[in-house]
């Protein structure tokens, strides 16, 4: 009896130490480079929680980008607060909402299976290299699984007991879902699906199910209700991004791309393709993770192949745990994967995640099962199963750390060039705002002075972009210092060294391929 409760106490706090430290370490520089929608989420962070802005209801910024709701915003950036206006203190809210994902999806898994089962599930999860990388993200589509694991978490719960409280919180966790990524919109509709189904079927006892259908209803409308109000006087809000990336907005494309005119065709397609990307690999996000193997290791994609099927044989026969399991799989799958474009996307397909390690509970307990099996035929089976089984799972956190910390940061320059932007943005945050301004000598390049990550990090930095350099060399300098960012080995360096021969030059690469990125050339004092 000790025993059990020790291991109740150090299992979660093993999962705990284990994520926070995957997620967590070396947050600054890992991944490297800040990305710029990270940099444009830390910009409105900052106006909410230091007062620039002083509503708390609306949307981020107008436009297909960042047309969130304002609440989850505010929410993210209380961590500027807490850790400083910076990278980390972007990106510590993700590693938070990660941490506590995987915390509460120990504590469903343990509702549905056992401490052991809970455990090696929930290590599984925490060493995903998937989970990793957007944990270590600025974003808000990683707060998405938080609160699918916290709904689920609690009508497990609800199921179990028939407490209505459990539904209530249930319902506003799934309404305050809401006000974070458009992904997190699919949480409530889960959860009325479910109730509704209960309801449809318990004839018995229909009353009580309609009960706590409405009153999950009436909680998520009520919580999300000050957005909803918004929403009917600006419908145009509503997601101006979900019409952009829809496929059916773009169906003549995907024609012509998959060579039919069958819509079933393009589906099953769209499908095939998803699904793929967790055993083969082509995620095409490449613009947040866009890792190019397998978004599941060996040992996950092997045991939620397993376990998904024993969830859906559980389902059909009846298991509410299964069908909520297969179900919202399914679900998350077509609406963030088959209907989108440019898929399979894993920031769209994210909320899956919770899902993936719920069916890899499955084929585990169905293992640990088989195992408490073989005692009585031999003194040493077991223990050496459980040896190799927990020695499989040493490898499973070797592959995804060496995919993640290893290939995946050693390999990547980043989209929009977050890293060079990055540096460039640190480069001037050093400089003094009232004596220096900046001319950014675009000549083709990808160099922008407007970049997301330069206004966050060096805010009072004045400049502008330049498309001509001939306008600006010479420029008038004073007793001011003018900084010129140009392309590596741009033409316009030997006339700016002609006209400013006191002037200091620096060239700087990329610190893991001495591949160059841009050239500075300071001028004044």
């Amino acid at each position: 009896m000790r025993n059990k409760k020790l291991i109740a106490i150090l299992a979660p706090v093993c999962v705990l130490l284990v994520s926070l430290a995957l997620r967590g370490v070396r947050l600054e520089s890992i991944p490297p480079g800040m990305h710029g929608d990270e940099a444009e989420w830390g910009l409105i962070e900052r106006e909410l929680v230091f007062g620039k802005r002083k509503e708390l209801i609306g949307i981020g910024r107008q436009g297909i980008y960042f047309d969130f709701p304002l609440l989850g915003f505010y929410i993210q950036g209380l961590f500027h607060k807490i850790l400083g206006s910076t990278i980390v203190g972007v990106r510590s809210s993700s590693v938070f909402a990660g941490v506590l994902t995987i915390l509460i999806f120990y504590l469903w898994m343990q509702e549905l299976f056992d401490t052991k089962t809970a455990f090696i599930s929930s290590l599984l999860f925490a060493f995903s290299h998937w989970h990793i990388a957007y944990s270590r993200m600025g974003l808000s589509n990683i707060w998405s699984p938080l609160f699918e694991v916290l709904v689920f978490f609690l009508l497990t719960k609800a199921r179990k007991t028939n407490k209505l409280w459990n539904i209530t919180v249930a319902g506003f966790f799934a309404g305050f879902a809401l006000y974070f990524h458009h992904t997190a919109r699919i949480v409530p509709l889960i959860g009325l699906a479910m109730l509704g189904l209960e309801a449809a079927f318990h004839t018995h006892n229909r009353r009580f199910y309609l009960k706590r259908f409405f009153c999950f209803l009436g909680v998520v409308l009520l919580v999300f209700s000050p957005q909803l109000l918004y929403y009917l006087r600006y419908p145009a809000d509503i997601c101006a991004r979900c019409g952009e990336v829809s496929i059916f907005s773009h169906l003549p494309e995907y024609f012509v791309r998959y060579q039919t005119h069958n819509l079933l065709v393009v589906l099953w397609e769209q499908l095939r393709r998803t699904c793929r990307v967790f055993f083969l690999g082509g995620d095409i996000g490449y613009h947040f993770y866009g890792y190019q193997g397998p978004l599941l290791s060996r040992l996950s994609a092997l045991l939620f192949a397993c376990g998904f099927l024993f969830a859906v044989v559980k389902a059909l026969r009846g298991d509410g745990g299964a069908q909520l399991v297969a179900s919202s799989f399914l679900l998350i799958i077509v609406l963030g994967g088959v209907f989108t474009i440019d898929a399979p996307s894993s920031q769209r397909i994210i909320g899956v995640l919770p899902l993936i390690f719920a069916a890899t509970a499955y084929s585990s307990h169905w293992l640990l099962e088989r195992i408490k099996q073989l005692r009585p035929g031999g003194r040493w089976a077991a223990p050496l199963f459980l040896t190799f089984f927990f020695g499989l799972l040493f490898l499973d956190f070797l592959q995804n750390y060496q995919i993640y910390f290893v290939h995946y940061i050693h390999s990547q320059d980043g989209w929009a060039q977050k890293e060079p932007a990055t540096t460039i943005a640190k480069y001037l945050a050093q400089k003094d705002s009232e004596r220096t301004y900046v001319y950014m000598l675009r000549e083709g390049s990808w160099l922008y002075f407007n970049h997301g990550v330069i206004k966050f990090l060096a805010p009072e930095i004045q400049g502008r972009d330049v498309e001509d350099s001939a306008a600006v060399i010479p420029a008038v300098v004073g007793h001011r210092q003018v900084i010129y960012i140009m392309p590596f080995e741009s033409p316009s360096l030997s006339k700016l060294k002609s006209v400013y021969p006191g002037g200091h030059s620096e060239n700087f690469f990329n610190p893991r391929g001495n591949t160059p990125w841009f050239t500075v050339y300071e001028v004044g004092s």
